[in-house]
């Protein structure tokens, strides 16, 4: 078993510990913020599996991020995250399509007067 612990900015300036448990070929990813704590997904979880470095809270942890990203690219979240990723694309579409007919709607009943 193999483990990594990287800390992750949290939006009030500190950090959240993201840990990375590889075993037997499986990869667990957990956080130790509110979500995390709760076993939901987070930013920071979802951040390294975007490989977003952003979210590193000290810059020398960058040789563990780099790690942390290869076990993931040989994980099973990849394929999960394109699914993800497609599927925000339709939902952002879509909500496109709902506010302009949600618009349209209003126009029209403005006219009514």
């Amino acid at each position: 078993m193999e483990k990594l612990d990287i800390k992750a900015k949290s939006s009030l300036g500190d950090f959240y510990l993201v840990s990375f448990t590889l075993k037997e070929g499986l990869l667990g990813i957990k956080c130790d913020c509110q979500a995390g704590r709760f076993m939901q997904g987070c930013k920071h979880k979802l951040a390294f599996l975007r490989n977003d470095s952003s979210i590193l809270f000290d810059p020398e942890e960058t040789p563990d991020f780099i790690k942390a990203v290869e076990w993931i690219k040989g994980s099973s979240y990849p394929p999960l995250m394109a699914e993800i990723d497609a599927a925000e694309t339709i939902m952002l579409e879509h909500k496109r399509v709902l506010k302009n007919l949600y618009r349209k709607l209003e126009e029209g009943m403005k006219k009514r007067y």
